[in-house]
């Protein structure tokens, strides 16, 4: 469901786009200019785009609740309170007076510690990235040539 809600929005985008361009041959025809003036295009397409944010909002908001309920869920399983590093801690008031009275969160709740992914390959991701930037070195020397060449085209 979520990744046909994530194809929803870019093609009604796409078709909002192709709307609002009418080929020129066919906009300066009469009958068609008549019956579609300009500023009423431009004011339902501005109405068909207020539907869409809307209804993309409408499609986005139970994804939404769906994360927060499972976030939840992941951090109090039973359903009940529970000491969550980083979240959440239950502390008497002597640790509070021992600590002199002083109720900043971060004293008693902690850092949550970062989860370890077992699949997580370190060197293999470095090697990705790093093929990622010389790719981009690459297009980005090209660029400056182009630039280069069509700034020497200009001076001539």
């Amino acid at each position: 469901m979520v990744e046909h809600i994530d194809e929803v929005q870019p093609a009604l985008s796409r078709l909002h786009a192709l709307a609002g361009k009418l080929p020129k041959d066919i906009a300066k025809q009469k009958p068609i200019k008549d019956a579609y003036p300009r500023n009423k295009i431009a004011k339902r397409l501005k109405q068909l785009d207020a539907e869409r944010e809307r209804a993309a909002a409408q499609l986005n908001h139970p994804v939404y609740l769906h994360q927060q309920v499972a976030w939840l869920q992941s951090r109090f399983p039973d359903a009940g309170y529970a000491d969550v590093p980083g979240l959440v801690k239950r502390v008497s008031r002597a640790e509070i007076e021992t600590a002199d009275w002083r109720l900043t969160p971060g004293r008693y709740v902690g850092v949550a510690s970062e989860e370890d992914d077992p699949d997580f390959d370190f060197a293999e991701t470095m090697r990705g990235i790093r093929e990622e930037l010389i790719e981009l070195n690459r297009e980005a020397a090209g660029l400056a040539e182009e630039i280069d060449l069509n700034l020497s085209r200009l001076v001539k």
